[in-house]
């Protein structure tokens, strides 16, 4: 066999390997929203303000920026990040609040004013859903959205359908107004929570 013939056959061959091993596969189920995981971005449109009062009649007060989605198939050969399609809601705290989300420069004063509340990210590949939720000082990040209680009795009303999320690093819960606790819930998205010291908060405004 000439050197000519073989450089062709092992050309190919190694096209075909490679192909082979850098392509994705993976079942389009596992990589759209279902229905349901749809139906949570449902309550919350852009520009919207939400209320939330406390047993001790203080007021938080958030407003809708930005809800976005990426997807990145990762169908074609050589792509080195795995597939993944996301939606995520994004807020402003009012009047400003110093939580996550801000770039700082040398010598500024840090002034972080946005937060991404809410995000689904579905990875089709190991077929899992992973879910975050962050709020002020909390965090929640899990492949499910916590607990589902039928009836909960929050601040006097009744909260029917809802989650029930813990901080995902307790150890982080260290002073009085940190929150360790939030209620989620399909048809008012963040619905309530609770701090440290025992302080609830309720959505005011509700559908």
């Amino acid at each position: 066999m000439d050197i000519g013939l073989k450089k062709i056959i092992l050309t190919a061959f190694v096209g075909l390997y490679l192909s082979s091993c850098c392509s994705w596969g993976y079942n389009e189920e596992d990589f759209v929203f279902t229905q349901q995981e749809s139906e949570r971005f449902g309550p919350y449109k852009i520009g919207d303000t939400i209320y939330f009062g406390s047993n001790t009649g203080d007021l938080d007060t958030i407003t809708i920026v930005g809800i976005e989605e990426s997807q990145r198939t990762g169908r074609k050969c050589f792509s080195r990040r795995a597939p993944a399609n996301s939606k995520r809601i994004t807020i402003k705290h009012l009047p400003m609040d110093y939580w996550h989300g801000s770039t700082i420069k040398p010598g500024e004063h840090p002034e972080i004013i946005y937060q991404r509340v809410f995000s689904i990210v579905k990875l089709p590949l190991k077929k899992e859903t992973h879910y975050s939720v962050s709020f002020k000082s909390f965090i929640f990040m899990d492949t499910t959205l916590g607990e589902f209680y039928k009836q909960l009795t929050i601040n006097g009303r009744l909260i029917t359908d809802s989650y029930r999320l813990k901080h995902t690093y307790p150890e982080r819960i260290l002073k009085p107004d940190d929150i360790e606790t939030v209620y989620w819930t399909d048809k008012n998205g963040l619905t309530a929570y609770t701090n440290k010291s025992g302080e609830t908060w309720t959505i005011k405004n509700v559908k």
